[in-house]
C-alpha cells in the first residue's frame, strides 16, 4: 500500500485488505466494489494483470475514497423521503 492508500485505511484493516485484495487477483476476480472501513466507504478497482499465456505477472489496484459522495447520495435519498412524506400528508383522501 502506498502511502495514500494508507492514510485511507486503519492500521488494524490493512492487513485483512490487503488479503481480500489479493485473494480476488488470484482467482482472477477482477472488481470494481464499494467497501466500508470504519467510517469512510472506499471504492477499490483490482484487475490482475496476465501473460498471454495467463501467468500472473502483477496487478493494478486503485481505492478512490468516496466518503463525500455516499454521504451526499444519502442526504439526497433521506431529502426526497421527507418530500415525498410531504407530499403524501398533503394529498386529501377521495372518496
Amino acid at each position: 500500500m502506498n502511502q495514500a492508500m494508507r492514510a485511507m485505511v486503519d492500521e488494524k484493516s490493512r492487513p485483512e485488505l490487503a488479503d481480500w485484495i489479493l485473494g480476488k487477483i488470484l482467482k482472477s476476480e477482477d472488481t470494481d466494489q464499494e467497501i466500508q472501513i470504519e467510517h469512510r466507504w472506499i471504492l477499490i478497482s483490482a484487475h490482475g494483470l496476465r501473460t498471454s499465456e495467463g501467468f500472473l505477472e502483477g496487478a493494478l489496484v486503485i481505492a478512490t475514497d468516496v466518503t463525500e459522495i455516499k454521504q451526499a447520495q444519502g442526504r439526497i435519498a433521506r431529502s426526497l423521503g421527507v418530500e415525498a412524506e410531504g407530499r403524501l400528508a398533503g394529498e386529501s383522501p377521495t372518496t
